[in-house]
């Protein structure tokens, strides 16, 4: 894992929408096809779309932002 460091999201410091945390792990995820179909409705997001998951390094909560 990567070492956890404080984000700004919009010139704003991000913290944890659970426990209010300002230290987050980086992640990249790139969603597949066979995801963005039913059941889960997300037919928006491009096949190969990749998003940053930004993990609280206190409570594990995930903040996703698409790139």
């Amino acid at each position: 894992m990567t070492k956890a460091k404080p984000y700004k999201v919009a010139e704003h410091p991000l913290k944890c929408l659970v426990c209010s945390h300002d230290l987050f792990q980086e992640r990249s995820v790139k969603f597949q096809r066979d995801l963005t179909t039913p059941p889960f409705n997300i037919d928006w997001i491009e096949d190969s779309s990749l998003a940053l998951c930004l993990i609280c390094e206190r409570c594990g909560y995930i903040h996703w932002f698409l790139r």
